[in-house]
């Protein structure tokens, strides 16, 4: 009897400790996944939610994520569109707790929807990083040259879109720009 009560005992440890293990393993896993999103991640997992956005110039957008690219995400409210790099997040709030990964490996970086506005030659709105409030600049134009880190606004002039002499050009650095607004359709 007591040999029973011994291999008892010593089955019940081992299968304690097999349990105090899987669950040590489950939770460093959780950990490790954890570790490896990012804020872009979070931000897809809210895909079709609304949700509040305070940018780096101290505005704040509120609006339901219709798109997320590798480094931007678009919130639309109505009619109006603002496309946010992430770099320019203050603060959010409204966010799922649910984190998405990018679905493929080819993914959509800021470049790429720049590209297809200054393609559409849609007429946007720039708020520049700098400054805060009302105070932050402000361009309206149309895109005309996209680069990997940079892009060049033809500057509106007189409610005509400059094209180089009538109201000028400017180039940006990505990390200048706060948020980019246009009623285009092109963002898909």
């Amino acid at each position: 009897m007591r040999w029973d009560e011994l291999f008892a005992d010593l089955e019940g440890q081992f299968n304690a400790a097999g349990r105090e293990g899987l669950e040590h393993e489950v939770t460093e896993r959780a950990r490790v996944e954890l570790v490896s999103l990012g804020l872009i991640d979070r931000i897809r997992g809210t895909a079709g939610a609304s949700i509040r956005c305070w940018t780096c110039n101290g505005e704040l957008y509120q609006g339901v994520v219709s798109h997320v690219g590798d480094d931007w995400f678009l919130l639309t409210s109505g009619t109006r569109s603002v496309l946010i790099p992430v770099a320019s997040v203050q603060r959010m709030s409204g966010l799922s707790a649910t984190s998405v990964r990018r679905p493929s490996p080819v993914g959509r970086p800021l470049a790429s929807v720049l590209r297809m506005l200054a393609r559409d030659r849609a007429l946007v709105a720039v708020h520049l990083a700098h400054g805060t409030g009302s105070l932050a600049p402000l361009l309206e134009g149309v895109f005309d040259r996209v680069g990997s880190d940079y892009v060049e606004l033809a500057l509106r002039a007189d409610g005509d879109l400059g094209g180089g002499t009538t109201g000028g050009s400017c180039v940006l650095p990505f990390a200048a720009l706060d948020t980019v607004t246009s009623r285009s359709e092109s963002w898909q």
